[in-house]
């Protein structure tokens, strides 16, 4: 409840948890291409949760005032009901970043660590675990220093340029966290921003008490691709889609078969890959290859 106040939590709650599910449905009832999740020209949202997006051209839901709101602690919260429908909204060029899974207001809940500031690490490491398929893992005997949370005169990703000075640190965050910092410009909840709101902790050096500090959404890939923002990032990943395409097909067919896979599953995991690939990995084509394919029926 930190991040909003509760009239505003009652606003959102629901519609944030949902919209990833109403996104998976559409591309799937319309059998859209899994490039769609990277980057669509479309969102599914309600009024709701266009408190958050301000999509222009479509309606904006208000928050309703509670009597007695800002004595709530989150212990005694209970959540209006909230009957706004889900629809599908077309996004014109200026409101484009909002496409795919990466702008979802839940997907930016779930990679912040407190609810209070962004953080990189975070959500740089679900892009590479859900966009590459790259798991990374921890060595036991690795000693990791948690990350400081930003100060009146260190942003966010200074803060992540002296963690990374560590060698034992950086193997890892040189994968990651130029996918987090792409997404800067939206905070914990997935509002866009230009400029830090938190003055307090974001004051700039040098500038009077009270000046914002700007977003810095620039970084490079560690292959060396140098990219800013999420447009940046998308372009990216859309560029690198075939690793994003084999990871989702072979995390479905793990599903399918209710196992994990292994080096006997190998030749047909190619063999789905190369059937999806000439239907353009179009989402419904796909499930409907795994469950009519001998090896899903006779398992």
């Amino acid at each position: 409840l930190s991040i909003f106040t509760v009239d505003e939590f009652d606003l959102v709650r629901d519609p944030i948890k949902e919209e990833p599910v109403e996104f998976f449905n559409e591309v799937l009832s319309s059998n859209l291409s899994l490039v769609n999740f990277i980057d669509s020209d479309f969102v599914m949202i309600t009024q709701e949760l266009n408190y958050i997006y301000r999509i222009e051209g479509h309606p904006v839901a208000t928050p309703s005032k509670r009597p007695g709101a800002s004595k709530i602690s989150p212990k005694d919260y209970r959540p209006k009901e909230i009957t706004s429908e889900f629809s599908k909204v077309m996004l014109d060029e200026k409101d484009r970043y909002r496409g795919g899974l990466l702008s979802q207001a839940g997907f930016m809940l779930m990679t912040t660590n407190n609810g209070e500031y962004t953080n990189p690490f975070y959500r740089g490491a679900w892009v590479l675990k859900s966009f590459y398929g790259d798991h990374l893992e921890t060595p036991e005997d690795l000693e990791i220093s948690a990350l400081s949370p930003p100060t009146k005169t260190e942003t966010i990703k200074e803060t992540i340029d002296a963690h990374r000075a560590d060698a034992s640190c950086n193997i890892c965050h040189k994968k990651m966290d130029p996918l987090g910092i792409a997404l800067e410009n939206f905070d914990v909840i997935g509002r866009w921003r230009d400029q830090y709101a938190d003055v307090s902790n974001y004051a700039p050096k040098g500038n009077k008490k009270g000046g914002r500090f700007p977003v810095d959404a620039r970084t490079v890939h560690i292959d060396g691709r140098a990219f800013e923002g999420p447009q940046g990032l998308k372009t990216i990943l859309k560029e690198d889609k075939e690793r994003f395409f084999k990871a989702f097909v072979e995390n479905m067919l793990s599903y399918a078969m209710a196992r994990k896979l292994n080096f006997l599953d190998r030749e047909h995991i190619e063999q789905l890959y190369e059937q999806s690939a000439n239907t353009n990995f179009r989402l419904r084509d796909i499930l409907l290859e795994i469950i009519s394919s001998d090896y899903f029926t006779r398992r």
